[in-house]
């Protein structure tokens, strides 16, 4: 359609058919156009309209040509696989040589064994020690009374006889050391009157007495033969004396 003309009329305006247009003057104020020669997607603009579209991806895997091979996950469908080791010791290269003893654990299979004394005579300081437990020596005491030494210098028993009264024991060199413990043994012979020692001195230094079932001197056994122990305890210095009579005869 062609107007001609800034104010054209009606009257003024020119048409132009097209081969898929049809104008039509239908009087003077109408004109009908027909579009019917168009293609529906001239109207319309959408791409469904269309002929003669491409085939378009689906976006589906399974639809691509040419697809690769993909790995299928299991090993034995690798080429080039390294050789793994079978885990078996034997098939271990630069194995070290171990000696017979590793595997028989017998001392016979060792090198270089040490020598092993098989007599006294053998052992580099060969004098000094014991071939058997020595017996104690003692010491014998008459008549005691008062406070009587008693020399620890060899002797831990000491066997009394003809008491005379109830009488204190001092223990001269004693040299217990610190932490350490000994038994001091008393037999008194007694008679027809029966005495005991009452107390206890070490190095000239009272220490307590602690009696066994007693906080004082137990009496002595008239005509027996008693036994009195001392076990003696330097526990830092400090001396723990356990005092305990027994009875034979």
């Amino acid at each position: 359609m062609r107007l001609s003309g800034s104010d054209a009329s009606v009257d003024d305006v020119k048409f132009a058919n097209g081969s898929n247009i049809a104008v039509t003057r239908t009087d003077a104020s109408t004109i009908t156009i027909s579009t019917s020669g168009l293609h529906a997607v001239a109207i319309s603009g959408s791409y469904n309209d269309l002929t003669n579209t491409p085939s378009l991806f689906s976006g589906d895997y399974n639809d691509l040509a040419n697809k690769p091979t993909l790995f299928s996950g299991d090993y034995n469908d690798l080429v080039n696989e390294p050789q793994l080791f079978s885990g078996s010791y034997t098939d271990l290269t630069n194995k070290p040589t171990f000696a017979t003893v590793a595997t028989s654990g017998s001392y016979n299979d060792l090198t270089n064994k040490p020598t092993i004394p098989s007599a006294v005579s053998q052992l580099t300081n060969d004098s000094g020690y014991l071939t058997a437990i020595p017996d104690e020596t003692l010491a014998t005491k008459t008549g005691a009374t008062g406070t009587v030494a008693h020399d620890c210098t060899t002797d831990k028993i000491f066997v009394h006889s003809s008491v005379a009264a109830n009488f204190t024991v001092n223990l001269t060199n004693l040299n217990l050391a610190s932490n350490k413990a000994t038994v001091i043994t008393l037999l008194i012979n007694q008679s027809s009157t029966a005495y005991m020692p009452t107390g206890l001195q070490i190095g000239g230094s009272t220490v307590t007495i602690n009696w066994q079932g007693s906080s004082s001197a137990p009496a002595g056994n008239v005509n027996k033969k008693d036994i009195v122990a001392f076990s003696i305890f330097n526990v830092g210095g400090t001396y723990t004396v356990l005092g305990q009579l027994v009875s034979f005869g």
